[in-house]
């Protein structure tokens, strides 16, 4: 398995799980956020910016969510739901169609001077992508727990 081949796999699976973690909160749980933790809206939100964003700086996808501004309703959870499951599948086929010498090529967005050594090529930028949604997931999964909703099944 190449490199491509596991950030493939990887960037499948933690879509999947994040998929299934959020399929089943209602929007009151959603919003339940605990002191200063971030709450599984928050977090579904901010881990669908960033997946926009890292599909835009590896496959060159066009951004198609800039900001997430929260959930103030249900209809609003509803839409971010919506929202991930329509485009991950997007971002997904664009990474698909990527080639494993596209890799070692510089991030197709602006670095900020501060990650500039760290994102250096796609393949950090990517493969931090995927570190980052797993951290988030493990927050979501805890918070889960505290709800009573479970561990989620795919």
């Amino acid at each position: 398995m190449n490199d491509l081949d596991l950030l493939l796999h990887q960037t499948r699976h933690v879509y999947g799980w994040l998929t299934s973690a959020i399929a089943d909160v209602d929007f009151a749980a959603a919003r339940f956020a605990m002191g200063e933790r971030p709450s599984i809206a928050w977090l579904a939100g901010h881990m669908l910016v960033n997946a926009d964003s890292t599909a835009s700086a590896v496959a060159g996808t066009t951004r198609a969510i800039e900001a997430h501004s929260g959930c103030e309703s249900a209809a609003d959870w509803d839409a971010l739901r919506d929202s991930w499951s329509a485009h991950s599948s997007t971002w997904l086929a664009a990474f698909e169609g990527l080639e494993p010498g596209d890799l070692d090529r510089a991030p197709l967005v602006e670095i900020l001077p501060d990650f500039a050594d760290k994102l250096s090529d796609r393949r950090r930028f990517w493969s931090g992508h995927v570190f980052h949604m797993g951290y988030h997931l493990g927050q979501l999964g805890s918070l889960r727990a505290e709800l009573g909703l479970g561990w989620w099944t795919k």
